[in-house]
């Protein structure tokens, strides 16, 4: 039953986005356990205000069947676009037959080239934000 389910917090994870020579961002999910993560499952969506219209996309689903520890997978492409909307990633994963939950959001604005920080699972300068 649903009630018996304990869903945990989540930690020890990322989102990260890459910006790469298309234009586009690669974003990608990252596994800083030193266990394997399996059956991720990422929603992601943006939201916010545009020329003070309310703007919200449409939710994406991603399956990632196993990340292994110190591990980063692509998941999604973005354009800049969406980057003036607050983008938002809730991600759930089995780690240890538990069930961890969490959100990531990067806030409107946030996402920008020029503040990036080197990332060694992935092995180039993104954009971060960790649980």
């Amino acid at each position: 039953m649903k009630k018996d389910i304990l869903e945990r917090k989540a930690e020890k994870i990322g989102v990260a986005l890459s910006k790469q020579r298309t234009g586009e961002w690669q974003a990608y999910f990252i596994n800083f356990h030193d266990a394997c993560l399996k059956n991720v499952l990422i929603n992601s969506c943006g939201m916010g205000e545009i020329e003070g219209k309310e703007v919200k996309t449409s939710v994406l689903r991603h399956i990632i069947d196993s990340v292994g520890p110190g591990k980063a997978v692509a998941f999604e492409s973005m354009v800049e676009e969406v980057f003036k909307l607050d983008n938002e990633f809730k991600i759930t994963y089995f780690k240890e037959n538990q069930l961890y939950d969490g959100v990531i959001t990067f806030k409107s604005g946030s996402i920008n080239k020029d503040d990036t920080e080197y990332i060694e699972e992935i092995g180039e300068e993104v954009v971060i934000s960790k649980l």
